[in-house]
């Protein structure tokens, strides 16, 4: 079953009303399976968000403006403070929320695939990440290329593993 309300009711439901102690082995193994797909699909809301909070304050210029190595550049802007704006809100330092909005951007611009098997909750961030590190130095071309190859060995393998 996919990530979403009906999952996650079904999932509480077999936790809160005392059912784990009833499950077999294999039923309790699908409970923690229907609970990682559920975090996945939680880290790919939260990575959404902050893709559409990092888009209003990043590329709201009319020429945003990179350096050689692609990373922002925010000479006497208010974007140059959007990675403390979200870090104050989320609790976090200004380093983590500045790769999580770096991440949530290059999700949809070099690494599309594997955000929407993030999206069906069948990778999670920590892997999408992994691959977003290992892919910085190479075009948005090639990232594309390894992302469409590790999406078809996610989707081949049944279980969307990467």
């Amino acid at each position: 079953m996919p990530p979403g309300v009906s999952l996650g009711m079904l999932a509480e439901h077999a936790v809160t009303s005392g059912g784990l102690a009833v499950m077999s082995d294999a039923e309790v193994v699908g409970l923690i399976g229907a609970a990682r797909r559920l975090r996945c699909r939680a880290e790919w809301l939260e990575l959404r968000g902050t893709r559409e909070f990092a888009r209003r304050r990043w590329e709201s210029d009319p020429f945003p403006v990179r350096d050689e190595d692609g990373r922002w550049l925010f000479k006497n802007s208010s974007a140059e403070q959007a990675a403390d704006e979200l870090a104050f809100h989320l609790a976090d330092s200004r380093a983590q929320a500045g790769a999580r909005m770096e991440l949530s951007l290059a999700t949809r611009d070099r690494l599309p695939q594997l955000d929407a098997l993030q999206a069906a909750g069948r990778i999670d961030e920590r892997r999408v990440q992994a691959v977003a590190d290992i892919t910085a130095g190479l075009t948005g071309e090639q990232a594309r290329l390894v992302d469409e190859m590790l999406a078809q060995i996610g989707r081949a393998s049944g279980r969307g593993r990467v």
